[in-house]
């Protein structure tokens, strides 16, 4: 794993992450212009002595840092959360996570990998999933790939199964045990082509579903089209400074939490 991977869980309240298998590409460059734009909206207008200001940018995190592997439907995790709900336990985010299972009286049932997910042994998805739950703004950052997202966003959506089991298992379990009150995911969409009605449809309705098991809102996405060429984007001021002001949003709405 890189050190930037192993820092993910020090990320700040804002979790920006580009899911682009290509570095340096377009999507590479908008969550780069997203995050700088959040700094400024942390910052609220105000100017910052001796570039400190540089130090509220939340870090861009990428995804091709992590090994994620594909849900292969096990239901570990509903298998799990089930047992959980008919002893009556009020589960806390660290049993959930994967430390404190013997408090249960289920310690004997199943090993108890982190998050309930038998693959967490094997990949580094623990630590992405956890960002999810403690960034209290996230921002995901994808092209289109024939019409959907990469394959290797897409499996991390798919892990975020072990959220929906214990949502469905556990009413109210978003606000109860993650305190999710309030928290968003923006998402930018990058697409090569310049035609298409559904374009950007199926990779929005996995992000909406995948994401209700956090229950986290999704504001207004940002679908960008015709960048194709890894430099497109640096070439259209227009869209950095719309990619800019998206990310100012965020942070001006991170402020606002922090100051209440």
């Amino acid at each position: 794993m890189s050190p930037q991977a192993a820092s993910l869980s020090n990320q700040a309240n804002c979790l920006v992450l580009s899911c682009s298998p290509r570095a340096g590409g377009n999507s590479d460059t908008a969550a780069r212009l997203f995050s700088e734009g959040c700094a400024q909206g942390l910052r609220g207008g105000r100017e910052e002595k001796d570039g400190e200001g540089q130090e509220k940018s939340p870090p861009v995190f990428f995804l091709r840092d992590f090994a994620v592997e594909p849900c292969i439907a096990c239901d570990t995790c509903g298998k799990i959360a089930l047992l959980l709900k008919n002893a009556n336990h009020q589960l806390t985010l660290r049993e959930f996570a994967g430390n404190d299972l013997e408090r249960t009286g289920a310690r004997n049932a199943f090993a108890h990998p982190a998050f309930h997910c038998p693959l967490t042994q094997s990949d580094a998805s623990a630590l992405l999933l956890r960002a999810f739950v403690e960034a209290s703004s996230i921002c995901l950052v994808s092209p289109v790939y024939f019409y959907h997202l990469p394959a290797m966003c897409k499996a991390l959506l798919d892990r975020m199964q072990t959220f929906w089991r214990l949502k469905t298992l556990f009413p109210g379990s978003g606000k109860r045990l993650f305190a999710l009150q309030g928290k968003t995911c923006r998402v930018i969409l990058v697409a090569g082509q310049k035609q298409g009605r559904k374009l950007f449809a199926g990779a929005l309705l996995s992000l909406k579903y995948s994401l209700s098991g956090i229950d986290a809102r999704l504001p207004e996405p940002l679908l960008l089209r015709a960048l194709d060429a890894p430099d497109d984007l640096s070439r259209s001021p227009e869209l950095m400074e719309l990619i800019r002001a998206y990310g100012r949003e965020a942070g001006a709405e991170l402020r606002a939490l922090q100051e209440n």
